[in-house]
This record gives structure tokens, sequence and C-alpha cells, in this order.
């Protein structure tokens, strides 16, 4: 019977979890990226694009007729409820999503899986993993990543405020990880984790 390994990793935008996802994969997990997948959702589902137009209104369509992102965060991200409206209506989706690509890996033999979801822990998606890790970074260094991607401050802190503290992760976390150190240090700290969660049986 396949013992396969799940790694719950989430975090705040800007805390540095594409990193230690992609540490995570080069030391052989298998990466999901609840992201990607809540993307496929907006891009193929005409269930989700009729309800969000029906509350936000068709300026968030592109000429083709398919959801613009940009212009859905815009709005989106400018109230909590909002926001919460967006979350529980793609997260059943994403969720059967990640359930079935969960299957087919243990059918393909795979070992370890690492689930990458930025609202793992709001979404209530814990059930789906042995651990729950979840990466920090103070403030500041946040919003020079963010920055260096383009977004602008103001739109960065607007993105922050509307997700969990990093207080509130906490009581849910196994692991934390500090990324604000340099690359080389992350990757041994990484690595550390990763030999020490093998070791773990579930």
């Amino acid at each position: 019977m396949n013992k396969m390994k799940i790694i719950g990793l989430t975090g705040g935008i800007g805390s540095g979890k594409s990193t230690v996802a992609a540490m995570l994969a080069e030391l052989g997990g298998k990466v999901i990226d609840a992201d990607i997948i809540g993307h496929q959702v907006l891009e193929e589902n005409e269930l989700v694009k009729d309800k969000l137009v029906k509350r936000f209104g068709p300026d968030i369509l592109n000429k083709d007729g398919k959801i613009n992102r940009n212009a859905l965060a815009d709005v989106v991200f400018t109230s909590n409820s909002k926001t919460e409206f967006l979350n529980h209506l793609l997260h059943p989706f994403i969720r059967n999503r990640i359930l079935s690509i969960i299957d087919s890996e243990i059918t393909a033999g795979c070992e370890l899986l690492v689930i990458e979801a930025p609202l793992l822990i709001e979404a209530g998606w814990t059930d789906m993993v042995n651990t729950v890790w979840i990466t920090e970074a103070p403030l500041e260094i946040k919003l020079a990543r963010l920055s260096a991607r383009g977004m602008p401050r103001r739109e960065a802190l607007r993105r922050i405020n509307t997700q969990m503290s990093d207080e509130e992760r906490r009581i849910s976390a196994c692991t934390v990880i500090d990324t604000n150190v340099d690359l080389t240090a992350l990757k041994i700290r990484v690595a550390q984790l990763f030999a020490s969660f093998l070791l773990k049986k579930y």
C-alpha cells in the first residue's frame, strides 16, 4: 500500500512560499500549486464565471469573454466581504481538483506531495495533509519582494491586510520557516525539515 506523505505549505503573499516549494521540488517532492488550479477554474468553469459577473459586473471580463484576473483582483481586494465571496465560490472546486490529483499521484506511486496554498488554513484544507508548514517574513521584506514583482506598496498592503496574520497561522502550523535569510541558509533549513519529515510515520 502506498504511504504517500503530504506537506501543506502556506503563508502570506510575499512570504517566500514559492521559493520553499521550489526547494522541496528539488528535493523530490511533487508540488501542487493551488493558485494555478484556481486560475484554471476561473478560466474553464462557466458557472464560476457567471456568478462572478453577476456579483462584480462585466468589467471583470476580457474582450474574449474570459475572466480578467487583474481586473477581478482590483475589485475583489477592496473589501474582505468581496474576498470572502470569491474564496467561498472557488474553494470547493479547487479542493475537488486537489483531491483528484492526490488520488492520481497515489495510483502513480508518488511518495511525497506538497500542496502549496496561500489559504490552506482558511479554506479548511489541513485535513488533506500530514503536516502544515508556514513561511514568514517581516512586513517590509514582503513589501520589498512584492515591489520587485511590480506591485505598488499600497496594493501590496491591501492584499496583505485581506489575509490571515502570521500569528493566526501559527495556531495551525507544525513548522514555521523564516525566509528572511540568504538562500543558502534557507536551503539548509528546508533540507533539514524535509529529511526529518521523511522519517516520521503518519
